[in-house]
């Protein structure tokens, strides 16, 4: 039983928290996937020509999938860490099919390791 003493350290080392996954962006490379997603939106383009872009940008928003145009949008704020990437609240106006004009906030969660990604976050 004496034996096992030394190897009580090297037993337990296994033992506690997991370590925290590392950040998958800065809060400058953040931003700058952001405004790129949001501008290309703005300026017409879908979601592929974004991800065929170099460096590709993968972009999730329920809006664009449905041919909603950005008219205008804020950030509101710094973004905050959440998970690996950092959350941004935005102010957006968009125009239908319709032509009617509306603003919503949404939440975008970003991550720019290892590819560049801006996803709406809907669990708000």
């Amino acid at each position: 039983m004496h034996r096992l003493f030394p190897l009580l350290p090297l037993l337990l080392a296994g033992c506690g928290e997991p370590a925290p996954l590392p950040m998958a962006a800065t809060a400058e490379s953040s931003r700058e996937a952001l405004s790129a997603a949001l501008d290309g939106w703005k300026a017409g383009k879908k979601p592929a020509d974004l991800i065929a872009a170099r460096p590709p940008l993968t972009f999730v928003d329920d809006d664009v999938n449905a041919d909603a145009a950005l008219v205008e949008y804020a950030v509101e704020g710094e973004g905050k860490p959440r998970g690996t990437g950092y959350a941004y609240t935005v102010a957006l106006t968009l125009r239908g099919k319709d032509g009617k004009t509306r603003t919503k906030k949404t939440t975008y969660i970003v991550a720019t390791n290892p590819n560049l990604a801006v996803i709406k976050d809907d669990r708000q």
